[in-house]
């Protein structure tokens, strides 16, 4: 039994010793790791993919209201 919690503490510390340190993007301001990023879609206009990103933001989270902390149409943003 000694061997098997010996064995286990041993895995455990070599699995937390080996997983590679990645930069994360964090914003400097916030301290939070941010990510970002802008997709072009060919044949559709900016009022279309925003409400269709709306329309998914509606559908995956169960209060939208809740998870939106800023929208803005006109320059077609939407800030979870």
């Amino acid at each position: 039994m000694k061997k098997f919690a010996l064995l286990t503490i041993a895995l455990t510390i070599l699995v937390f010793n080996c997983q590679s340190q990645s930069e994360l993007p964090i914003d400097s301001i916030e301290n939070i790791v941010k990510f970002q990023e802008v997709v072009e879609i060919e044949g559709q206009d900016k009022n279309a993919l925003y409400a269709r990103g709306y329309e998914w933001i509606a559908k995956t989270f169960n209060s939208a209201n809740d998870v939106i902390q800023l929208k803005d149409k006109e320059e077609g943003v939407i800030v979870l």
